[in-house]
């Protein structure tokens, strides 16, 4: 009652009170067909008597008990089994992360074996003649997307060539 006036509740408690709220609902047309069910004289209204209509409240009241109950057991499994799914995944984050830097740290130690102290890494081929390619291509009329596809390289790696390239006779920007 106090996380209520809290304004909090527990997981699973406003499921709980959803299903106790339908089932009195439920209950409260129930009893209306059955009180409407039964047979009248012509003339006469017959009203049920008072410890008829007790008795089946008591009995609908026991049923939206019960159901309750089943409905928190239930939402106290679903509760549990998340948590353990929540603790699992924690656990499988944990595993994955201490890979990811153990990965990190094999690949930086082969790259600092495989590299000569002395001469930086090489480009598979001269940056001139990737830029020559892409400003012949350019003349040519072709966009950056169809050069980017062309020369393998990305489109905004030749856009770049393109805007960098200096500005000659007959060449608009």
């Amino acid at each position: 009652m106090n996380d209520w006036l809290n304004g909090t509740l527990p997981p699973g408690s406003i499921l709980a009170i959803t299903a106790i709220a339908g089932g009195c609902l439920l209950a409260i047309g129930l009893a209306w067909i059955r009180l409407r069910g039964r047979p009248r004289a012509r003339h006469q209204q017959q009203l049920p008597d008072e410890a008829y209509i007790r008795s089946e409240i008591q009995d609908m009241m026991d049923q939206l008990d019960r159901l309750g109950e089943r409905i928190d057991q239930q939402a106290e499994v679903r509760v549990a089994e998340l948590r353990r799914l929540l603790t699992q995944a924690d656990s499988t984050i944990a595993k994955l992360r201490s890979m990811a830097g153990q990965l990190q740290i094999s690949i930086g130690q082969e790259e600092t074996a495989s590299r000569s102290p002395v001469m930086p890494p090489q480009s598979p081929e001269p940056v001139g003649s990737r830029t020559n390619e892409v400003l012949r291509l350019e003349l040519q009329g072709l966009d950056a997307i169809e050069i980017a596809r062309r020369t393998g390289m990305t489109v905004g790696e030749v856009e770049l060539i393109m805007n960098l390239r200096p500005a000659g006779p007959g060449v608009s920007r």
